[in-house]
């Protein structure tokens, strides 16, 4: 495993994101973050839920835990994210570079999740965003990640007529993101090497293949691990 990123490597990231405009109109509530949450049995209502990296779809998850009745707390690296957010109140939101700095909110959690964060962390943030996250969870609390584990260029397209799964197997990795996007990929053995040594269990996963254009020659594998404290 490589060290924590050097300084100019993380300047990339902060370059990036922090002062972005929020311009997607894809924003939504995560049907398959909160499917993934109902199979896991968490309880939502009237529990303390934090997110980190709440901005890149607006907060669209951070309002449905709102309207499921949870005490939703936030922090995201771009302090106009946080600014721009009006789903909860100001002190429950904090600008935080989450694998670099402690998360600042003096409670325990039942839930920690976070989606597309760690695909801009090294292994050694990963190790310090886990044994935060670790220490503000309640006893039993859950921790939810969710990361890239590989984009993919087919030679030929998919269709709804002729989806098999060996279509796969002639492929290579081609990453989706513009090439000013720092992102990475994980693989699954180093997250779980990594979250497993910060004093979690693994409880459960939920892998995503979808298809990224209209002709079905791009995908994107996503993962999500569910642990517990």
């Amino acid at each position: 495993m490589s060290n924590q990123l050097p300084p100019s490597e993380a300047d990339i990231v902060d370059n990036y994101w922090v002062g972005r405009e929020n311009e997607s109109f894809y924003s939504c509530p995560n049907v398959s973050l909160f499917r993934f949450i109902g199979h896991l049995k968490v309880n939502l209502f009237k529990q303390n839920v934090f997110e980190v990296g709440f901005g890149g779809n607006k907060g669209a998850d951070l309002a449905e835990m709102v309207r499921r009745g949870a005490y939703a707390y936030g922090a995201d690296i771009n302090p106009r994210y946080v600014e721009a957010t009006n789903i909860v109140p100001t002190e429950q939101l904090a600008v935080l570079r989450a694998g670099s700095e402690p998360t600042p909110f003096d409670l325990k959690f039942t839930l920690v999740y976070s989606r597309d964060t760690i695909s801009y962390m090294s292994e050694n943030e990963l190790t310090y965003f886990c044994e935060d996250s670790h220490r503000i969870l309640k006893d039993d609390g859950i921790f939810i990640l969710q990361f890239i584990e590989s984009d993919i260029q087919l030679e030929n397209g998919l269709s709804a007529q002729n989806f098999e799964i060996k279509n796969f197997l002639k492929n290579h990795e081609k990453p989706i993101s513009n090439a000013e996007n720092p992102i990475r990929f994980w693989k699954v053995e180093d997250v779980l090497e990594i979250v497993k040594n910060c004093g979690f269990e693994l409880v459960g996963s939920k892998t995503m293949v979808q298809s990224y254009d209209l002709q079905e020659t791009t995908f994107r594998i996503d993962r999500y691990l569910a642990f517990q404290k």
